[in-house]
């Protein structure tokens, strides 16, 4: 309740009516830490509003750009730290006044599926501004003039989580996600101070000394294979692994090239 001063009774969701992923077990802790979730989502809504408002009164509306966007998934297993899709796709909403808008961008209500990285955000604010990109930069402009091709695939990277090490390199094209885990005698889940006290992370431990956990929650605790592939359309919780299968040997190999000709190309040396 004192990180979402703000809410009213109704505004609180209902632990009882949140989706659980199949990756969480079902029980009142693990409900109500995802409601928390969702409360916290209502009061930023309102934090963020304040901002605006300041904005507004300022008189300075019409004259600001302003970006909305968090650093990656909540703060639950498998969100933040990890490379699926529960941890870094993240929103993404951009107002800009009329006097600064192209031709086809930033008309209200309106929305972009392309993909764009966080990495992506530095040149995009150069380029509003009207500011050059220097050549070196590894990411691109998504909005403002003169744009470059759009981008064909995202790239993630997984090393450090508090006082654990890791080494996952991840590329997405906006269906297929190619995992490759490079310490893959380490189990899925590492012990961390910090994620070891919340309530489902307290649940998965339990239940997994109990033996009475999911194949699908299950596997914090089992060995990662080299890779990973999933179809994230048709398996929007990414947990049916395609790597092995012989229909989609073309594609892994497609990506994982890719995966590597990346990593060579920002000179990624772990």
């Amino acid at each position: 309740l004192e990180d979402t001063p703000r809410l009213k009774p109704n505004e609180r969701r209902d632990p009882a009516k949140v989706a659980v992923p199949p990756y969480y077990p079902d029980t009142p802790e693990v409900r109500r830490d995802l409601a928390n979730v969702h409360d916290v989502i209502t009061q930023m809504d309102y934090d963020s509003g304040d901002l605006l408002k300041e904005i507004e009164d300022a008189g300075l509306a019409e004259d600001t750009i302003v970006f909305f966007w968090s650093d990656h998934g909540v703060g639950l297993p498998r969100a933040k730290r990890w490379l699926y899709g529960s941890s870094t796709r993240v929103p993404l909403i951009v107002r800009i006044p009329a006097k600064f808008r192209r031709p086809g961008q930033g008309t209200p209500g309106s929305t972009n599926d392309e993909l764009v990285s966080l990495i992506d955000l530095g040149p995009t604010v150069l380029n509003l501004a009207g500011v050059s990109i220097p050549s070196y930069i590894q990411s691109r402009a998504f909005l403002g003039p003169n744009l470059t091709p759009k981008r064909k695939f995202l790239y993630g990277a997984r090393d450090r989580m508090d006082e654990r090490y890791d080494m996952v390199r991840m590329v997405f094209d906006g269906r297929y996600r190619y995992i490759r885990n490079f310490d893959h005698d380490r189990p899925h889940y590492q012990f961390m101070n910090t994620p070891e006290k919340g309530p489902t992370m307290i649940e998965l431990r339990r239940l997994h000394k109990e033996g009475k956990l999911s194949n699908e929650a299950d596997r914090y605790f089992q060995p990662k294979p080299v890779e990973e592939l999933y179809d994230s359309t048709a398996d929007k919780h990414e947990i049916h692994n395609l790597a092995a299968k012989p229909e989609h040997k073309a594609r892994l190999e497609a990506m994982r090239k890719e995966l590597f000709a990346w990593m060579r190309q920002i000179r990624d040396i772990g």
